[in-house]
């Protein structure tokens, strides 16, 4: 438990740092400054294949489509006119795209927790009952719906309903995929919380010493100082 959670990130450091980080997203208005945040998270993400192999897939399925349809929107549609403090509608196109996927990256870097480290998580901010159920649960649905999703598509492999096993053919298989998925996804959850309730998951986790769960002080120190620091350049731009 203390190797696994030395590899996490402290959970007052990730509650801290995603506050200031989507504040700045918000508070932000400067294109350079969207770009420099993107590039320093996205040099993160590289850091866990898991997370980067799920945000590229998150820009080609949705970021890249969600750009192109602004772009025409605003270059094309509206003639590229300027929209607020942007000179010309592409830049404003971009900037939007810029903030989806800022979101979407802090969203990945801070909210991944290892499911190892769910409760002891969950439980240091105090979550408890049935609120530290349904928080933990939110965060392994994730996992079910990967995982129920590639068992389905696998399915439709094997009974030759699909014949090339490409990116588009998965995109694809979508609408053959949410019906079982959601039957999939509710089963579990029931069967998940039946177990948890037999097994008196919460009576173990109230009695989990505290000092079990380490971190990297300077590791934390650096994420703290980064996402402040974007704060307060983004409270700067504003003037």
């Amino acid at each position: 438990m203390r190797n696994a959670a030395g590899q996490s990130i402290h959970p007052v450091t990730r509650l801290v740092a995603t506050i200031f980080a989507i504040a700045s997203i918000f508070i932000n208005h400067d294109l350079l400054l969207s770009c420099g945040a993107y590039l320093i998270l996205f040099l993160l993400l590289l850091l866990n294949v898991k997370l980067l192999r799920s945000h590229v897939r998150f820009l080609l399925v949705v970021g890249l489509p969600f750009l192109a349809m602004f772009t025409l929107v605003y270059v094309v549609f509206l003639n590229n006119d300027p929209q607020g403090s942007f000179p010309d509608g592409f830049s404003f196109a971009a900037f939007v795209f810029l903030r989806l996927v800022l979101l979407t990256s802090v969203l990945q870097l801070f909210f991944f927790i290892p499911q190892n480290l769910l409760f002891a998580t969950f439980s240091y901010y105090r979550l408890n009952g049935n609120l530290l159920y349904i928080w933990v649960g939110a965060n392994v649905v994730w996992t079910d719906i990967a995982s129920r999703s590639d068992q389905i598509i696998t399915a439709r492999y094997s009974r030759g309903l699909v014949a090339n096993r490409n990116f588009l053919n998965r995109l694809k298989q979508l609408p053959y995929v949410i019906k079982p998925l959601l039957a999939g996804i509710f089963v579990t959850a029931f069967e998940r919380s039946s177990s948890w309730k037999q097994k008196n998951i919460l009576k173990h986790i109230e009695e989990m010493p505290r000092e079990n769960f380490s971190f990297s002080f300077l590791r934390d120190i650096l994420i703290l100082l980064a996402s402040v620091s974007w704060f307060t350049l983004s409270i700067l731009t504003i003037s």
